[in-house]
């Protein structure tokens, strides 16, 4: 069985605006790869290749295909509602991105 949040019961009392961000990030970012696919080559984060900060946060918006991108946005969008509603937008961004 698999499971797929589709609503949640928390309450949303603010526009969603990182949630929102990051998916069309992430939607922009796959695209690109798409219709350029070697150009995404100095982006990924490899194991073993040296110290490189900018791929840790690129590596974040690359999907390998379509289905991997739309099962981690649908769980973005169930889940970023809720943790942005209880964080704020700096405060979820810098979760995001730090975990």
């Amino acid at each position: 069985m698999l499971f797929i949040p589709l609503r949640t019961d928390a309450p949303v009392e603010y526009f969603p605006w990182g949630t929102i961000g990051i998916i069309a990030t992430n939607i922009l970012a796959f695209t690109a790869v798409v219709a350029d696919p070697d150009a995404v080559v100095p982006y990924i984060l490899e194991w073993g290749n040296g110290l490189h900060p900018l791929q840790w946060v690129t590596a974040n918006f690359l999907h390998s295909d379509l289905g991997h991108l739309l099962g981690n946005m649908v769980f973005l969008w169930a889940f970023g509602l809720v943790v942005e509603g209880k964080l704020g937008l700096w405060k979820y961004l810098a979760v995001y991105f730090g975990i």
